[in-house]
Order: structure tokens, then sequence, then C-alpha cells
């Protein structure tokens, strides 16, 4: 159903997972190393775990405990999991919606410093390029370190041995 946030679709904007919070774990850094994770198979060997318990368990060993505490795990990452693909299709659009609006207020900034200095330039006016110095400045930062880096590059070029420059 749409805009069931408990079972979200694909894209919507609402992921609810309060009813998940006891299943939740907050890791520390780099505590996923080491860990594993299922592969291949694995549903065919939980079934067959499930399917002999109640026959061979105990001669295998195998507690109850055990088996319920796998078939709860099994359960909890099917509901996370339910969650999961639609969280991760949210914050794919909230980083490109991010992404879309920041190079739009760039574009405005952008052509904010063009339109000041268009019209400071045609009235003479040098108080109008003053009081939008930094408008200015911010639009040519990038211009500007990019010439730094194409004079440091050549300076390098120029400063490196013969023998290398033909690499």
């Amino acid at each position: 159903m749409a805009n069931d946030p408990r079972k979200p679709l694909y894209g919507e904007l609402h992921v609810d997972a309060t009813d998940l919070v006891d299943d939740t774990v907050d890791l520390e850094e780099r505590a996923r190393l080491g860990m594993r994770r299922a592969q291949p198979g694995y549903d065919l060997a939980e079934g067959e775990v499930v399917a002999n318990h109640p026959t061979l368990g105990e001669r295998a060993g195998i507690t109850t405990l055990t088996v319920e505490e796998l078939v709860a795990s099994t359960m909890r990452i099917a509901r996370i999991n339910e969650r999961l693909h639609a969280a991760r299709k949210l914050v794919e659009i909230l980083e490109e919606s991010e992404a879309f609006h920041d190079d739009k207020r760039q574009r405005l900034i952008y052509g904010i410093a063009d339109s000041v200095e268009t019209q400071a330039r045609a009235r003479g006016d040098h108080e109008l390029l003053a009081k939008y110095e930094r408008t200015r400045a911010y639009r040519s930062a990038i211009g500007k370190k990019a010439a730094r880096t194409r004079q440091r590059n050549q300076e390098n070029l120029v400063d490196a041995p013969a023998d290398t420059q033909a690499e």
C-alpha cells in the first residue's frame, strides 16, 4: 500500500522504522569488519536446520533456543530489509535533491556576481563593486585556484630534469 511508512514503497519520502527500535543496533566505527554475511545457499541451510530440528536436533547437539534465535534473526532481517530498500532510495533522493538545489544556488550566485559587475562597469559604480566584493570573490575563487594550479604545474614542468619531461 502506498504511503504506509511501515511498509514503504521504493522511492517514497517517508520511512518509519520506530517499530524496529528493539531490533536495531548502532555499532562502533569499524565494528562490522570481520562480520559474516549470508552467502548463496543460506536459505537452504537454515531450512534444513529448522526441518531436521524436531527429530535430529537433540542428537546433533542443537538446542531449541538456538533454532528459535536463528529463526528470530531471519525474521528481524526481513523486517529491517522491508525498510532498508526504501530508506536507501530515500537517501539517494535526498542527496540528489541537495545536489540539484546546490547547483541552482551556485548558478544564481554566479549570475548575481556577473550582473553586479556588468551594472557597475556600465555605470562606473565602484561602490556597487565594493558592496558585492565577497560575492564576486566567491564566484572567482574556483577560476583563481585553477589558474594557480596551472601555473604551479607549468613551473614544475620547467623545473623538472630534461630526462623526466619526455616520460
